[in-house]
């Protein structure tokens, strides 16, 4: 856990990595989507290779107790290891502030990392082979995915864009800009700022809803109406340049339509997965739907290595809690602490208030009420 905190510059003074990195994206001219939102897998222009190399990290962070060993060589890798872009642009200068703090951190935490690995190693004096393989594995699982990434990356640049992937880009580009301005234009019954805003999950279909626009002529892309809005005099003159228009005509010309194959297939990957994960979500639930709360506490507490119990246990804290609003609904209609604290001192005074003291003088000694007492306590035991 320090290992983790250092390398996330928790520990450091000032700026942090975390802070540095979000101004290299920004500088860059990036606005990248919340990290846990759908929006942020559905980027056209992530490269898949990077993606996964993503998800293998998030992947091994929810099996800490089980993958220690090959956590600990992943992360002796990454502190060994250049950052991607140096890897990939290793004959461009990297000064600026983040390759520098990154890499003074990965350096100061290798001495302590090799040291956590020999001690990890000796509390298991018998393992300590298989336990050094698996640590080794986890070493190259991180240099294998970091060179399946820069050829990903490579291919990638060497490789032009299609029509599609440019246009979508240039409306995600444009998107922070355009929100806001266009709610009195609808395509499909839903505006043009509800479009823009679900990028860049609904790429393919607000492509689709615009071929099916009349500001697209399908019979004569060059004379569309989307061109017009562009052109001198047109509403919109100004607002693109002529590299941007250019993509907008190279996708008009490239017959992108609602019933093109490219459209049909993307579209059937999306029902595809979508049925295969529901399926297999339902298939791993069934067998934890009829335990007992005593029997389903053991998964929970070891929810890294059943974690397809999780939704099973929400579904029946969310049972549990519509039962609670119908039988015992609360006191009050809107939930707050204030009121909650209201509400407990409110039982507290009625029931100091309902407290009767003893009338007239008690008929026996205090020493007889206490040994009555203790001998009730214990005829109980007994």
């Amino acid at each position: 856990m320090s290992l983790n905190l250092q390398l996330a510059g928790a520990g450091c003074e000032g700026t942090n990595i975390q802070q540095l990195y979000r101004a290299l994206i920004l500088t860059s001219g990036h606005e990248p989507p919340v990290l846990h939102s759908y929006d942020y897998s559905q980027q056209p222009e992530v490269v898949p290779e990077v993606y996964d190399f993503a998800v293998v990290q998030l992947a091994l962070t929810r099996f800490p107790r089980v993958l220690l060993p090959e956590i600990l060589g992943f992360t002796l890798a990454y502190c060994q290891t250049p950052t991607l872009l140096e890897v990939c642009f290793p004959h461009q200068q990297q000064a600026l502030p983040f390759f520098k703090l990154h890499r003074q951190l990965a350096e100061s935490q290798l001495q302590p990392l090799r040291s956590c690995i020999l001690n990890y190693l000796g509390l298991f004096p018998e393992q300590q082979q298989p336990l050094w393989q698996r640590v080794q594995k986890g070493f190259w699982l991180y240099q294998r995915q970091m060179q399946i990434c820069r050829d990903g990356l490579q291919k990638k640049m060497a490789t032009p864009r299609t029509a599609r992937q440019a246009m979508v880009q240039l409306l995600l580009d444009k998107a922070p800009v355009a929100i806001g301005h266009h709610q009195k234009v609808q395509l499909q019954g839903k505006t043009l700022d509800l479009w823009f805003a679900g990028l860049p999950a609904n790429g393919n279909e607000f492509l689709l809803a615009l071929t099916q626009s009349e500001y697209v002529n399908k019979k004569s892309p060059q004379h569309s109406r989307l061109l017009v809005l562009f052109d001198f005099k047109g509403p919109m003159f100004g607002v693109l340049d002529q590299s941007e228009i250019d993509i907008i005509k190279n996708w008009l010309n490239s017959g992108l339509e609602e019933g093109s194959p490219e459209a049909i297939e993307e579209q059937q990957k999306i029902v595809v997965s979508n049925n295969n994960l529901a399926s297999v979500s339902r298939q791993l639930q069934k067998k934890y739907v009829n335990l007992s709360n005593r029997e389903l506490y053991y998964y929970l507490v070891n929810a890294d290595l059943f974690p397809d119990v999780l939704p099973v246990a929400q579904a029946k804290v969310r049972n549990r809690l519509r039962a609670r609003a119908l039988f015992n609904p609360l006191p009050f209609k809107h939930y707050s602490h204030q009121q909650f604290d209201a509400y407990i001192d409110t039982i507290y005074q009625q029931e100091i208030s309902a407290y009767q003291p003893l009338q007239g003088k008690p008929k026996i000694s205090r020493d007889a009420y206490i040994w009555g007492a203790g001998a009730d306590s214990s005829y109980d035991f007994d």
